[in-house]
């Protein structure tokens, strides 16, 4: 599967071998990174925090989500998080950082780098471009290299997740959370059987 690759706009200082490049649509799109964080709330329930991230506008719906909770003491590291969102559901891995264990689902990887037109064969030119490597896919119809927002691909179990955040016309459903999390040991702590529940209002 070949990242996605989004146009961005010229970044200013290049070398005067972007200058030939102002009329491709990167010129046209946005500074920021796909899946900017346009919007985010927050919600805490014990020892669980859950962010959702671009709810109503921008691309990449997405949570993030904090655990702090029993399951630290001795599984730190070693925790996973069962996630239920709007009757969606998957199991992820989560990490260990700063005395908690975080998961960012649906969150997008996004580098900036040098597109290939078609002129050029695939895979890409082994010869760098300055201060940019050259992106993994090929922008369709380009006949000159562009400098490019690439995403790598989200799992295919964090993007389904999301399948209900938004309405069939992309207006924000309400996000019904539902969360547990489990430990390599087979313990866990799903709020005595009731699961660590969150409501966000569209």
């Amino acid at each position: 599967m070949k990242p996605l690759v989004f146009s961005a706009p010229l970044l200013v200082g290049l070398l005067g071998i972007l200058a030939s490049l102002a009329h491709t649509t990167a010129a046209n799109a946005s500074n920021y990174p796909p899946g900017y964080g346009v919007e985010q709330t927050c919600q805490t329930s014990g020892p669980v925090e859950v962010c959702a991230i671009n709810q109503h506008y921008g691309s990449y719906p997405r949570l993030t989500i904090r655990y702090q909770g029993e399951l630290i003491r001795s599984q730190y590291g070693r925790i996973s998080t069962w996630v239920s969102l709007n009757g969606k559901s998957g199991t992820f891995r989560m990490r260990n950082f700063d005395y908690a264990e975080t998961a960012a689902l649906n969150a997008p990887h996004a580098t900036m780098c040098f597109s290939h037109a078609q002129v050029f064969a695939d895979p890409p030119p082994a010869t760098p471009r300055p201060d940019f490597a050259w992106c993994s896919a090929t922008t369709s119809g380009a006949t000159t290299a562009s400098l490019e927002w690439e995403v790598a691909p989200i799992p295919q179990a964090e993007s389904e997740l999301f399948t209900y955040a938004r309405s069939e016309f992309g207006r924000a459903n309400a996000w019904d959370i539902q969360l547990a999390f489990a430990a390599d040991n087979g313990a866990w702590d799903s709020h005595d059987g009731a699961n660590y529940s969150f409501r966000f209002e569209p």
